[in-house]
């Protein structure tokens, strides 16, 4: 669990760092959910994509290293 935690926090820091070099505000691409509390009710769609990625690459990896 720390280690997926610490996957999002670097994901979203590695969004804002692409989107301030290309010029693109990634904060428009983020879905507010009312029914969260305030300042967590934010979904950034970038940032589930690499995360997801990362999951990915990481499971293959296990496997491939395990067979």
């Amino acid at each position: 669990m720390d280690y997926v935690l610490s996957n999002i926090v670097v994901a979203r820091d590695f969004t804002a760092c692409i989107g301030t070099t290309v010029g693109v505000s990634f904060a428009k691409w983020r879905i507010t959910i009312p029914s969260f509390p305030e300042g967590f009710n934010e979904i950034d769609l970038v940032v589930v994509v690499v995360v997801l990625l990362i999951i990915v690459v990481i499971c293959y990896r296990f496997v491939i290293d395990h067979s």
